[in-house]
């Protein structure tokens, strides 16, 4: 979803990455599905946010 605050998101691994449309934000991704969230000053940061976060559930299943 865009939205007037946020550019257009990112999607990794069936998760939003999006960007406020204000200098000097960090990047945020949330998931309800996965009961994750996070913010990071880099799009690659946040992936790596992401892709721990994925690890973590497939690894406690």
């Amino acid at each position: 979803m865009i939205d007037r605050y946020h550019r257009a998101g990112i999607n990794y691994r069936g998760i939003d990455i999006r960007k406020y449309d204000v200098p000097c934000t960090p990047w945020v991704w949330t998931s309800c599905e996965t009961d994750g969230l996070g913010s990071a000053e880099t799009l690659d940061e946040a992936q790596e946010q992401i892709d721990r976060h994925l690890t973590g559930r497939e690894e406690a299943a």
